[in-house]
């Protein structure tokens, strides 16, 4: 048979190589350069990603006005809120 997957993941299972703050004003744009854990197991390659960092409130606040419109972080957003009591504990 074939080998089971993990089905969810934790904390432990990204490791953060590197964090850079690109800009820092109104909002904040860093740059991190991330390994994590594979479904398949091992580790992925290093993986460069820029994010922009908002409070909840202002990315909620955004999707409802329509500034954010990629489907992505849409979906990102929303299981955020529904799913916030849970990840706190």
């Amino acid at each position: 048979m074939g080998k089971t997957l993990q089905k969810s993941f934790s904390h432990a299972d990204v490791k953060i190589l590197s964090e850079k703050t690109c800009y820092s004003g109104f909002l904040q744009i860093k740059q991190f350069q991330i390994k994590c854990r594979l479904y398949q197991g091992g580790w992925s390659e290093s993986e460069n990603i820029r994010s922009n960092i908002i409070d909840r409130a202002s990315a909620e606040d955004a999707v409802k006005k329509g500034q954010i419109n990629n489907a992505m972080s849409i979906i990102a957003i929303q299981w955020l809120s529904l799913n916030l009591n849970k990840l706190r504990g």
